[in-house]
């Protein structure tokens, strides 16, 4: 067995060397409140969900729980009571919403209890991805009788709400 040359052992590199070639650290100071509402806007706004973010803004949408305007989302909850005939779907966007918006205090499909009145972007995208694992049949609805239209209408609605989606549930 030969011995490297020092030059061959990259992993023997000063920690500062390495970091100095990475650049600056972005900036993750808080939005300002003025900052904050200009983002809702722009991610409120078509195609704001496919809109790029800095990582400051990526860390303002985490804790920022709904982005939609409460006018869009009371639109979208009078659409679904109007058409209420198609049964679980619609059900799946009521219930959504009236735990976004507090007046249901457990999610919809995993039954957990928000930590604060309103629940987080971070509680709202995990209550999504269990919509989707419904939907695929890779997960059991609590309750027996809903069907998986139910799940998809959760799902839906919450990636709508924060913004994940551009397409409203309907």
């Amino acid at each position: 067995m030969s011995t490297p040359a020092p030059d061959e052992r990259p992993l023997m590199r000063p920690w500062r060397e390495i970091a100095a070639e990475a650049g600056p650290l972005p900036d993750m100071t808080p939005l300002t409140p003025q900052e904050r509402e200009e983002l809702r806007r722009r991610l409120d706004a078509p195609g704001g969900a496919r809109k790029g973010l800095t990582a400051r803004e990526q860390e303002a949408r985490s804790r920022m729980g709904i982005i939609r305007s409460p006018q869009r989302i009371a639109e979208v909850e009078t659409v679904a009571h109007a058409q209420m005939t198609d049964g679980p779907y619609r059900r799946g966007i009521l219930d959504a919403i009236a735990w976004a918006t507090g007046r249901r205090p457990r999610a919809p499909l995993s039954d957990r209890q928000s930590d604060n009145r309103l629940p987080s972007a971070q509680e709202m995208w995990r209550e999504a991805i269990l919509g989707e694992e419904i939907a695929y049949g890779r997960h059991e609805l609590r309750r027996s009788q809903e069907h998986r239209s139910y799940g998809v209408g959760v799902e839906a609605t919450l990636l709508w709400l924060i913004a994940r989606s551009d397409e409203p549930p309907n």
